[in-house]
């Protein structure tokens, strides 16, 4: 799925098209430069869970009501249906991570 902005191809990495490897260099791509931080500085465990998959399961399964989600589901499979399928059958796998129901009714 491609944003309209001019870009050819997928708009995200990894993907399929450069065989599941990054191309992107942070450093150089995204201007980034060290900088000097004065103060108390610290790493802190974030309390949310540490994965892609609980709060949107989360939302599929308790903030959404029945027709809300007849409805992320159609629009999920009428964009993906023009793709490659060993891409939607990895999609679906990974929706299914989310919530059981969500990729179950999503590969339908």
């Amino acid at each position: 799925m491609n944003v309209s902005s001019g870009i050819k191809g997928p708009n995200y990495e990894p993907n399929s098209a450069n065989n599941g490897k990054n191309s992107f260099d942070f450093n150089a791509q995204a201007g980034y430069k060290p900088y000097v931080v004065k103060g108390l500085v610290a790493r802190v465990k974030p309390w949310n869970p540490e994965d892609d998959f609980s709060q949107p399961g989360t939302l599929f399964r308790q903030v959404f009501d029945d027709r809300q989600r007849t409805i992320t589901i159609n629009n999920l499979a009428s964009s993906i249906k023009g793709i490659k399928q060993d891409i939607r059958e990895r999609l679906v796998k990974m929706f299914s991570k989310a919530d059981g129901e969500l990729g179950s009714r999503l590969g339908q």
